[in-house]
C-alpha cells in the first residue's frame, strides 16, 4: 500500500506498516469489525428462529395481512384484503381454475378496496 502512497491512520494510533508488529495490528484492526457482523448475524438469525418457535411473525406482511403486536409479539391480523385473498385461494384450491383464470375473475369482481377496486396484477403471482 506504501508503494501506491496510501497512508493507513487509525484514530488510537498511527499505524507504521515499515514494522512488522504493525502489520499484526493493522490485520486485528480490519479483522475485529468482521468478526462483529458475523456475530450479529448469528444473533439475529437465532433470534428470528427464536421468535418463529414461539408463533411470532418476523418478515414482512403477506398481502391480506397487516404486521402488528399482541402481548407485545409479532404477529399478523386481516386487513380489508383478506377476504379477497381467501377466495382467491379457495378458488384455486378447487384445482379448476387456473391462476389467470383467478386473477381475472376477482378482478372483474370489482370489489372495494382503499378508495377504489381491489386488483391482483400479473407481478402478483399466485402458484398452482
Amino acid at each position: 500500500m506504501e508503494k501506491l502512497g496510501v497512508l493507513i491512520s487509525t484514530v488510537e494510533q498511527p499505524i507504521d506498516l515499515t514494522n512488522p508488529d504493525s502489520k499484526v495490528l493493522l490485520s486485528i484492526y480490519l479483522t475485529l469489525p468482521e468478526v462483529e457482523n458475523d456475530k450479529n448475524s448469528i444473533r439475529t438469525t437465532e433470534g428470528s428462529r427464536r421468535a418463529r418457535i414461539e408463533g411470532c411473525w418476523t418478515g414482512s406482511a403477506p398481502r391480506g395481512y397487516d404486521n402488528c403486536r399482541v402481548e407485545n409479539k409479532s404477529t399478523l391480523r386481516p386487513n380489508e384484503a383478506a377476504p379477497y385473498i381467501k377466495e382467491c385461494f379457495e378458488r384455486l384450491a378447487l384445482g379448476i381454475y387456473s391462476a389467470n383464470e383467478v386473477r381475472q375473475y376477482i378482478n372483474n369482481q370489482k370489489y372495494p378496496y382503499k378508495n377504489g377496486v381491489f386488483k391482483i396484477t400479473n407481478t402478483q403471482k399466485m402458484e398452482n
